[in-house]
């Protein structure tokens, strides 16, 4: 299933179930993102529906955990009628569906960023051209 599969109602859906989660990963992480490399922040409710995605990119290089940091004081300003949520993200890049250190280093910098904020970090993926594949976060 592709993007192009999703249901009608999708929005509304909590993104839990991993063949939805698959698929709006490849419906919202777009090929210049894959291609440019690219960490994208699937922002959700508390529900884990998606409200807001963002992209830390084209190609941001290594993992600076203070420009990750930077990142989510300012989504959760703009989300602040959240008071709390979950994000999803993911490292985008060509092809290479193994994590890496670097992917690591993101999904670290992620859960410090968001610590006691009343935001959790559902899931990490890797996305590429080839597909996505969850990373153990």
């Amino acid at each position: 299933m592709t993007f192009e599969d999703l249901p009608d109602n999708w929005p509304t859906l909590p993104l839990t179930e991993p063949q939805l989660l698959a698929d709006v990963l490849d419906l919202v992480v777009g090929h210049h993102d894959r291609v440019d490399e690219s960490f994208v922040v699937l922002a959700c409710d508390s529900d884990v529906r998606l409200v807001q995605p963002c992209v830390i990119g084209p190609d941001p290089g290594p993992c600076d955990p203070q420009t990750v940091r930077a990142f989510f004081d300012a989504m959760r300003e703009g989300l602040a009628d959240l008071e709390g949520g979950t994000v999803i993200v993911a490292a985008a890049r060509a092809r290479g569906l193994t994590p890496t250190p670097d992917d690591h280093a993101w999904i670290a910098a992620t859960q410090a960023a968001i610590a006691g904020t009343g935001w959790t970090l559902s899931s990490a993926h890797v996305v590429t051209l080839d597909g996505s594949r969850a990373i153990a976060a």
